[in-house]
């Protein structure tokens, strides 16, 4: 899973373009010796949009995952998600924030075609 950005450079801005593999300076063209300014120190707003990983879905051929020992492979296609939709949880403090964003509706499952289904538990004392 791939979430977007929350936010983006203004509407019908040109993209920078991806950033760089390597920490090394950019300069304005390969002939250019003109340098750009650090990733760092330039304004959020003047940034390329970026993506970020989460693990919010992951589906993978049982082949590549036998043949190739990962879930990634050789052909990766993103799923773009928004918001909470892509939050990922790894530990309890992640349990604590699901918890609280549902509690206070920030965040929740759309609603589905049908009715959930009930689950009826039994205790040991009603088992003979």
């Amino acid at each position: 899973m791939i979430s977007r950005p929350t936010s983006s450079p203004e509407a019908g801005a040109p993209s920078p373009g991806p950033r760089p593999a390597s920490p090394e300076p950019r300069t304005a063209s390969p002939e250019s010796r003109v340098p750009f300014q650090p990733w760092h120190s330039t304004p959020y707003q003047a940034l390329p949009l970026i993506y970020v990983q989460n693990a919010s879905l992951e589906i993978a051929w049982t082949r590549v995952v036998f043949e190739g020992h990962t879930i990634a492979g050789d052909v990766i296609v993103p799923f773009l998600t928004e918001g909470y939709e892509g939050f990922d949880i790894n530990d309890r403090h992640d349990w604590m924030v699901a918890e609280r964003l549902i509690a206070d509706g920030e965040a929740g499952l759309p609603p589905g075609p049908q009715a959930p289904y009930e689950v009826s538990w039994v205790n040991s004392s009603s088992i003979r």
